[in-house]
């Protein structure tokens, strides 16, 4: 059995998507293309102009032999470029660098390495393309997760992202941040769970269970420690089950309205575990 990314890349350009771009091979070969085939490619996934219309004329434009303007055909003083509209919009870079640098922040790059790998301004036209993509993200956020509802089998659990002292020793320096995370089981395990991670100012009660009610309707199951602020959730209308950390390792969780016991394997912790430790560099201090 051959091993490695090479095998598994896609050489048909009209074939690949951006899942298939976690693959470095497919991804160099998208940007390997002539400009006509990348910009098609572009077209095709919305992130370029399909159609143009003359603001002034009032008719369809066309696009030049080198895909580069929008030209009216009744006046060429009327053209734009093949980037109005579009993600790209007055930027002088060439898209295959804004791509490039995208992709590695994705990655989990470094600004300071993205900007080296795509030409760009360490101090300046990196940040504010990092700037940029964070404000998609916050959009992206806002239409489509900050309504998202969670069905089935919800797992919750809060946790500190930052500096933590034991008996009152070692630095008191760096942000603290308590995060809430609530977590989707998907049945079927050829598709992912589902997890939403919110940064909260504190886990008391009000704060925690307004999250829950935004994203779980009533009559789904949540599992979660025996936190306080989570008591109420059984006379909300939830099927709640919870376990004592201190008393029980084995993840025996117990159902808060009939007392009966079942074993659960946790996910959710493993999900924060992971998200701490990509985020140590930015909450620390060193």
């Amino acid at each position: 059995m051959v091993r490695g990314r090479y095998p598994k890349k896609k050489v048909d350009p009209d074939s690949l998507t951006y899942k298939d771009f976690e693959c470095d091979w497919s991804f160099w070969i998208i940007m390997s293309q002539s400009d006509e085939k990348l910009f098609a490619w572009l077209q095709a996934r919305g992130l370029l102009a399909r159609y143009m219309e003359c603001e002034k004329c009032e008719v369809p434009m066309k696009l030049s032999k080198d895909k580069r303007r929008w030209r009216c055909p009744i006046s060429n003083n009327h053209d734009y470029s093949y980037k109005r509209f579009s993600f790209y919009t007055g930027t002088h870079f060439n898209i295959r660098d804004i791509l490039l640098f995208i992709r590695n922040m994705l990655n989990q790059r470094s600004l300071y390495r993205s900007s080296i790998s795509s030409g760009m301004s360490y101090s300046g036209t990196s940040v504010n393309w990092s700037r940029y993509m964070r404000d998609i993200f916050k959009l992206y956020f806002v239409k489509h997760i900050d309504s998202l509802q969670l069905r089935g089998i919800i797992e919750i659990d809060e946790t500190l992202l930052g500096r933590r002292q034991k008996y009152n020793m070692g630095k008191r320096s760096g942000m603290k941040v308590w995060l809430f995370g609530l977590l989707e089981r998907n049945s079927d395990k050829k598709q992912p769970d589902r997890i939403i991670i919110y940064p909260v100012e504190s886990r008391d009660r009000p704060t925690l269970v307004w999250v829950i009610k935004k994203h779980v309707a009533p009559g789904e199951t949540i599992y979660s420690d025996n936190w306080t602020a989570y008591s109420e959730l059984t006379s909300l209308g939830y099927k709640h089950f919870t376990v004592c950390h201190k008393y029980n390792y084995m993840r025996l969780y117990e159902e808060q309205a009939t007392g009966m016991c079942q074993k659960y394997s946790n996910k959710i912790i493993l999900f924060l575990t992971i998200y701490k430790t990509l985020n140590k560099k930015l909450i620390y201090k060193r």
